[in-house]
């Protein structure tokens, strides 16, 4: 796999890696008897490669401003709603992948 990109902090040490952060917020997301999900499991999913995942993480700045900007969704009102978010942040994500993969074909 590719180097993962990591978000600094303030002092300029490493946080989590933004794959890493990303899945937080997807398992923060996981109801009690549902199986835990990753960014790499929903880009299997709907065909894009592991590869290409982590070149976009690398190489790709829009791609990291927006998963960036996924990470502080949760945070909205539109996440308050417990119904509601149950994997609403999965398929968020899902549309994210495919935007992406749309701008690589």
């Amino acid at each position: 796999m590719g180097k993962e990109v990591t978000l600094a902090t303030d002092n300029g040490e490493p946080k989590r890696s933004l794959f890493g952060r990303v899945n937080d917020v997807l398992k923060s997301g996981t109801a009690n008897g549902q199986n835990e999900i990753t960014i790499q499991d929903i880009a299997s999913e709907i065909g894009i490669d592991i590869p290409s995942l982590y070149e976009w993480l690398k190489s790709d700045d829009q791609f990291q401003r927006e998963l960036t900007n996924y990470i502080h969704m949760p945070q909205s009102d539109l996440f308050k709603d417990k119904v509601l978010a149950n994997r609403l942040d999965a398929t968020t994500l899902a549309l994210l992948l495919l935007e992406t993969k749309k701008r690589y074909k």
